[in-house]
């Protein structure tokens, strides 16, 4: 029994049955929990879902807002800087049509104002007087203004300005940058005689713009040129006008009282052309006091209104990424059941039919881009200051001094000759036709009157109107010693090398400024124009048997800084290029002259240039 109890028990068929193993109870808890832990992941990703969405959802709401903030501000600064940019052109349209009112005057209106000028009412000599110092304001640049106009000494230059022919034209082409370097000028013209503030804006004012307020509750006008329809007051009552202002004047004047501004319907009922110029003048000071202003505040709302569209597109661009992250996914889009089906086809079945090598053609090649050849600007060359006319006009104009004298007499010749040499450079509105002023002295005279005597003559040329960069001055001591002849200021002509035609820089050309070799601001290197016209140049002054010397010039614009070192190193740079393309450098002379003959103040792009003279003239 014992033996029969060891045996161990077979199953059906005389199989052994599996051993049972049996578990502890820790192993399964631990299973248990396992499998329990596999399913949390599920609720914590729900959960984490709901939360970026909830957090979407409020980055939203607070995008939104910001973003119709800056769509407000950008529409407002837009409107600010729109109506900046109209505020400018208004100034500038006022001011010409102003302009274009004295432009229109007639002979006959000119010539009453002359004769008026014999014995003015206090009204008109006062206009004047402002219409002078707006014309001469480049004098007084360092002066006091107790020193602008003496009513007694200074009127006969108000006479010479209206008997010059040119009067009219210097207000047609008067440059505003000049009150701009002169701002005391503009301040003491704006209160003593129109009684205005510089920085006044024309929808502060009315028509009228210089009238008093009781002025204008008597008078009011419609247009500016309303004041300008009837004709000139009679005699009569010029005379008692005259009279009554007299009067006042000298009350004023014995109690210290600072005169009235200048009324414009008193000034028009007088002098309907004294009446425009004042308008004009008012139309200038304007401008001037406004410009500045007005662009800072221009410049200064477009550099926010940039500021505000760059948020506004940050904005957007969140804006719209937070709304596609919210949006739903799209549904997956499914094959067809039988594109599903189909049995992809192997791919040892696909049968090639594979050409031989030598029946393939060769791919063709792409063409390689042949560069476009610009095309070449015909360069012409040509030497100013020969025409026989200009020689002999200007050999009748002398202007003669007493002995140890410079300063130019205001009832001499002097000023006949000088309004003649204007209206020669005049004529030659290309600015092709430049003069040397030449001064002589005797040897008995002290030295440097030769050239005080032609810096004078200079001065005077450009307080009407001549461009600085159309004169030299020059000294010539006693060279000549014919007598009382020496003591003289005589002009000539000055021979220049310059391009007809040719290339010319960007700069230059938008400035419409003549054909001729032009540098960058602060670069003393030529351009590629400059260099193409100094090519021409060089075979030119190659083959030239007439003339002996070559004076390069080099200058400058007012606002480029070492103006005296940067035009001689313009000048070097040319001469080194001529030198280099085969020009004797024995024949080559250079000079630099700063800044101090700009050939406009306006484009300052035409100031930066080298200018090639030519000199010593061989006989025949």
């Amino acid at each position: 029994m014992a033996e029969m109890s060891q045996q161990p028990k077979t199953g059906a068929g005389g199989l052994e049955p599996l051993p049972v193993q049996r578990l502890p109870l820790e192993l399964l808890r631990s299973d248990a929990a396992r499998v329990e832990g596999s399913k949390s992941p599920l609720p914590s990703l729900r959960s984490a879902r709901l939360t970026a969405r909830q957090r979407l959802s409020r980055d939203l709401e607070d995008l939104r807002p910001k973003l119709e903030s800056a769509k407000a501000r950008a529409e407002e600064l837009a409107q600010v800087a729109s109506a900046k940019r109209s505020e400018l052109a208004t100034l500038a349209k006022r001011r010409t049509e102003a302009a274009e009112q004295l432009g229109s005057l007639s002979r006959r209106q000119l010539s009453e104002i002359r004769q008026l000028c014999r014995s003015p009412p206090d009204s008109v000599k006062r206009t004047l007087a402002a219409v002078w110092l707006f014309l001469n304001a480049s004098r007084f640049q360092g002066k006091s203004p107790a020193s602008f106009f003496d009513d007694r000494k200074d009127w006969s230059k108000c006479q010479r300005m209206l008997a010059d022919d040119a009067f009219i034209g210097r207000i047609l082409n008067y440059d505003t940058a000049i009150l701009t370097s002169v701002p005391h000028v503009m301040s003491h013209v704006a209160g003593t005689y129109l009684g205005i503030s510089a920085d006044r804006r024309p929808s502060d004012s009315s028509d009228s713009s210089c009238t008093r307020p009781d002025a204008t509750s008597q008078e009011p006008e419609t247009s500016d040129g309303a004041a300008f329809g009837g004709r000139m007051a009679s005699r009569a009552t010029l005379r008692r006008t005259l009279t009554k202002e007299l009067q006042i004047r000298e009350m004023m004047a014995s109690k210290g009282v600072p005169l009235p501004p200048l009324d414009l319907p008193t000034v028009a009922r007088a002098s309907e052309p004294c009446g425009r110029l004042l308008l004009w003048m008012t139309r200038v000071l304007e401008e001037v006091g406004l410009r500045a202003q007005l662009e800072a505040e221009l410049q200064a709302c477009e550099s926010e209104l940039d500021l505000v569209e760059r948020q506004r597109a940050s904005f957007e661009m969140e804006v719209a990424c937070a709304e596609r992250a919210m949006a739903p996914p799209l549904p997956k889009v499914e094959a067809p059941k039988e594109e599903r089906r189909s049995p992809r086809k192997p791919l040892r079945e696909v049968v090639l039919n594979p050409l031989p090598i030598s029946a393939m053609a060769p791919l063709p090649l792409p063409a390689k881009p042949t560069p476009k050849a610009e095309a070449k600007v015909p360069i012409e060359l040509d030497v100013t200051g020969q025409l026989a006319s200009v020689h002999s006009q200007l050999a009748k104009l002398k202007m003669t001094f007493p002995k140890g004298v410079h300063e130019i007499s205001a009832c001499g010749t002097e000023l006949e000759c000088l309004d003649r040499m204007c209206d020669m450079l005049r004529e030659h509105r290309d600015g092709r036709l430049k003069l040397s002023i030449e001064g002589h002295s005797q040897a008995n005279e002290s030295d440097g009157l030769d050239l005080q005597r032609a810096r004078g003559a200079m001065q005077e040329l450009k307080d009407n109107g001549i461009s600085a960069g159309l004169l030299r001055v020059v000294g010539r001591g006693c060279e000549s010693n014919d007598g009382a002849g020496t003591r003289m200021v005589v002009a000539k002509p000055l021979h220049e090398l310059v391009p007809l035609y040719g290339p010319i820089a960007p700069e230059a050309a938008a400035a419409r400024a003549p054909v001729g070799l032009y540098f960058e601001a602060q670069l003393s290197k030529p351009g590629k124009e400059a260099a193409l016209i100094l090519e021409a140049m060089a075979e030119w002054l190659k083959s030239d048997k007439t003339f002996s010397e070559v004076v390069i010039e080099g200058h400058c614009d007012r606002l480029e800084p070492q103006a005296p070192q940067l035009s001689l190193s313009r000048a070097n740079a040319v001469r080194d290029v001529l030198t280099q393309l085969g020009v004797a450098s024995s024949k080559l002379r250079v000079q630099g002259f700063g800044s101090e003959h700009p050939l406009s103040l306006a484009n300052r792009a035409c100031n930066r240039r080298a200018e090639v003279h030519l000199r010593g003239k061989r006989a025949g």
